[in-house]
């Protein structure tokens, strides 16, 4: 299997938030990346990305009222 660097990379960082409560129990650091609809987690004691990819809920389409 061959897979190109370029897109195995997450794109520019935007946001980033990270906190200490509990960190070597789980991720403790969430980022959002220019092009991506989903937020990534990590686990800053490692270096690693971690299991979990956050994305928004899907839009629920109501039927309007006639």
């Amino acid at each position: 299997m061959q897979v190109k660097e370029a897109d195995l990379k997450l794109g520019r960082v935007i946001a980033l938030d990270a906190g200490t409560v509990r960190e070597r129990d789980w991720c403790n650091v969430i980022t959002a990346h220019e092009g991506e609809s989903a937020a990534f987690v990590w686990r800053l004691q490692h270096f690693t990305l971690g299991e979990h990819e956050l994305r928004p809920p899907t839009p629920v389409v109501l039927p309007s009222a006639s």
